[in-house]
């Protein structure tokens, strides 16, 4: 946020615009046989008035505030209220429109006035003028040229602006069904053919009736700004740039309003910064700082100055004593802004502020030329001796010249200076009007610039501090906390802003520094867990940004390897950061194998596996084999770590059979024997098929039998023979 301070001493306008005389609109003439003199500063009720109009009306008075004549811009009455022979009800004006006529004296004459008119809403008469010449009828005027048409379809706006010459006059109109300003100059020589401006909003009969080309245009007292209010549909004012050494008009900006609020009466205050806006269907009186020629800062200083009802306060006239007046629509009285310049309630509104006598107002005031303080509104001479404490120094001698020459052997209107020097300008306007020559000198001189940055605005976290050094050593300092210090050391948040000062050179910086606080990360004490186990790691404090080793950007992640885990967690620029380790054991497998049967003294190895595990069998042991040779359950723990595994295994022993047949047997036929398998209560298989413990012989052979005991067998074989009978003889 920089500010560049360029120091100019002093500015001095080596010409300066002659302005119109005050008393030449100290006679006002309106409404119904309205009349009031200014010529004491305080407005007076005059009786006599001849004029009964609804809106526009215009009055002149000579140099000295002495009546000259009024109008409604249908009618023109002498000083004595007797109308003109020749404009008796023959002028193009209109009763019902906003700016029915203006009254402009002819340059370098006393005698001749142009009285231009515009019919209301769009009507046949246009906008017109007529020549009045105060030398005919006895000296009490007469019309010498009627209703010279200018625009076939004009707005009910004419405005009358002194121009920077201080001789001349812009008179300003509005065509309607489109966007064009016509811009007339009238000089000595008379009316010139128009500048036309096309800008701003067009009027384009949104409303069929040509409400948009109701309400007032108005210049600013110094001739830089105009104000046309535009109302039913539109409902808008527009404010303008006007350069009224040329004839330019710029920068439109918009005051909009609700559909059918109707703005109607703008007046400018007197020094040219504050804007005043009536508006219709609200009776509301509005102020604005236009200072800043910006829209939004315009639009955002609204303030409501006085409320009434609809048709109440609509014209607005600043008047010779300072002060802005308001109608009281149907009234005796007008309302007045005591100090128009004052921005808020100090601007002084008050009703009933002035008594019309018998007379009653109607919507309009009378209407003056504007800007009677008007000077060129471009430099048109240059500043006294300046010191700069940078360069290059821009010297511009006013735009709209014929020609120029400058000291350096320049012919532009702007030149560029980087030394010290002394530097003049002849500049030269012709026009159809007339040729002026000026002349102007300034000293220049360049002394080194102070740079001053205390950084760009920034956001730190609670209980960090920062040192802003404003540089430029040797210097004068000024900082926003009362220290005068180069540099001081902030802890708080807060908008800090230092002044340094070199001499007659200045520079002022500023900046916001702002303390957050930061997040608190905690991820815990390193975890050790069984894989599988399921493992959430959590960064806490919800709304962070989060980023975390692995990639993920949520609040919580859950590994499954092993691994050292880092998180960053950040409010805006506060961050903190923690790492944990999470370690992921093996959980053993452990597998003794299937129940073991073991026969007549064995044993069986069992093997725990997992080497390099800790160890706990059921028989104490703690190695990871055993060996099994007695019935029983063996069960055994193997730990990893904190991970245990375990299995178990049914071990039983049985004593194997002893099968004896007995010696091979030879019996006669005719006989039988048996075989015995013995180990009763066991299991049995013969050769033949028999499952039983004995079987019967009958004939020849040889048998086998094998005997089970749970697993454990035995078998024996034996021969029988059977023999005939004669064997054995």
């Amino acid at each position: 946020m920089k500010n560049k301070t360029l120091i100019l001493l002093a500015f001095l306008a080596l010409f300066t615009a002659v302005g119109i005389a005050q008393p030449t609109s100290w006679n006002w003439y309106f409404g119904t046989n309205c009349a009031l003199n200014f010529s004491t500063g305080t407005p007076v009720s005059i009786a006599g008035s001849a004029i009964s109009t609804w809106e526009g009306s215009a009055s002149i008075s000579d140099a000295t505030g002495n009546l000259l004549f009024y109008t409604d811009g249908i009618t023109i009455w002498d000083r004595n209220s007797n109308p003109m022979p020749g404009g008796n009800g023959t002028l193009l004006g209109n009763s019902s429109s906003t700016q029915s006529a203006v009254i402009v004296p002819k340059p370098n004459s006393t005698t001749l006035y142009y009285v231009f008119t515009a019919d209301a809403q769009g009507a046949t008469g246009g906008i017109s003028y007529s020549i009045i010449d105060m030398t005919m009828n006895t000296g009490n005027g007469d019309v010498a040229t009627l209703n010279t048409n200018l625009l076939a379809i004009g707005a009910e706006k004419i405005t009358a602006i002194k121009h920077a010459n201080g001789a001349d006059y812009w008179i300003i109109v509005h065509e309607l069904g489109d966007d064009a300003f016509y811009v007339y100059l009238l000089c000595s020589s008379g009316l010139q053919p128009p500048i036309v401006e096309n800008i701003g909003i067009q009027y384009i009969n949104n409303s069929m009736y040509w409400g948009e080309s109701i309400g007032y245009l108005k210049a600013s007292p110094n001739g830089a700004k105009l104000a046309a209010a535009i109302h039913n549909d539109i409902d808008t004012v527009q404010l303008f740039d006007f350069n009224n050494a040329t004839g330019a008009i710029t920068n439109p900006i918009n005051i909009p309003y609700g559909t059918g609020d109707g703005p109607y009466g703008v007046s400018f205050s007197p020094n040219n910064t504050v804007l005043y806006i009536a508006t219709e269907t609200t009776g509301t009186i509005y102020q604005y700082d236009i200072s800043s020629n910006n829209q939004a800062t315009i639009n955002a200083s609204q303030y409501v100055v006085a409320t009434s009802t609809a048709d109440s306060y609509m014209a607005l006239q600043l008047a010779s004593n300072g002060k802005v007046y308001s109608t009281e629509s149907s009234s005796s009285t007008l309302a007045v802004i005591n100090f128009p310049n004052v921005l808020g309630a100090g601007c002084n509104f008050v009703t009933g502020a002035v008594s019309l006598g018998t007379g009653t107002c109607g919507l309009g005031l009378p209407n003056f030329v504007d800007a009677v303080n008007a000077t060129a509104n471009t430099v048109t001479s240059l500043p006294t001796d300046t010191t700069v404490c940078s360069g290059p120094v821009v010297l511009d001698a006013g735009a709209g010249a014929t020609s120029y020459l400058w000291s350096t052997g320049a012919t532009t209107e702007t030149i560029s200076v980087a030394t010290q020097q002394t530097v003049s300008v002849i500049v030269t306007r012709v026009s159809v009007c007339a040729t002026n020559t000026e002349y102007d000198t300034i000293n220049i001189h360049i002394i080194p610039a102070l740079v001053v940055n205390i950084g760009n605005d920034t956001t730190l976290c609670i209980g960090a501090n920062l040192t802003l050094d404003a540089g430029n050593a040797g210097a004068g300092y000024h900082w926003s906390t009362g220290a005068n210090t180069q540099t001081i050391t902030v802890a708080a948040t807060g908008n800090y802003s230092v002044t340094v000062t070199a001499g007659t050179c200045v520079d002022i910086d500023s900046i916001l520094v702002t303390f957050v606080a930061g997040p608190n990360i905690a991820l815990g004490a390193d975890i050790s867990v069984c894989a599988g186990t399921p493992v959430t790691l959590d960064a806490g404090n919800v709304g962070a940004a989060y980023l975390w080793s692995n990639g993920a950007t949520t609040q919580t992640i859950s590994p499954t390897a092993s691994g050292i885990y880092y998180v960053a967690g950040s409010f805006g620029a506060c961050v903190a950061t923690d790492t944990i380790l999470v370690t992921f054991i093996t959980v053993p497998v452990v597998y003794l194998g299937p129940d073991q049967l073991l026969c007549n003294g064995q044993s069986a190895i069992l093997d725990a596996g997992n080497a390099g595990s800790t160890y706990l069998w059921s028989t104490g042991a703690i190695t990871q084999t055993i060996n099994a040779s007695a019935t029983g359950l063996y069960s055994v723990q193997v730990q990893n770590g904190v991970c245990t595994g375990s299995d178990t295994v049914q071990v039983t022993s049985y004593t194997g059979p002893t099968v004896n047949l007995g010696p091979d047997i030879k019996i006669c036929y005719g006989a039988d024997t048996a075989l015995d398998a013995g180990n009763a209560g066991m299991n049995y298989f013969w050769n033949n098929g028999s499952t039983e413990q004995n079987i019967r012989i009958y004939t020849s052979g040889t048998y086998w039998v094998d005997v089970d005991n749970h697993g454990c067998k035995g078998s024996d074989t034996a021969i029988v023979i059977i023999g005939k009978k004669y064997w054995f003889h």
